[in-house]
């Protein structure tokens, strides 16, 4: 089962690694708590784990 970090988000994080040809774009970002965005690292995010933040993100006001 899956649980969100309680910390708040307080650094910026590609999703798609810079350093992998992710661009800079807010499409392209995601906040991450410290530990978590150390932990990622230059990681790039499965297709599951995209799909789901593309999904999560619909339900965003526009």
């Amino acid at each position: 089962m899956w649980f969100r970090c309680p910390a708040p988000g307080t650094e910026a994080d590609h999703i798609i690694p810079w350093s992998r040809g992710g661009v800079t774009e807010l499409y392209n970002g995601q906040l991450l708590c410290a530990r978590h965005n150390q932990r990622k690292s230059d990681t790039v995010p499965g297709p599951i784990h995209q799909w789901r933040l593309a999904r999560r993100r619909k339900k965003y006001p526009s």
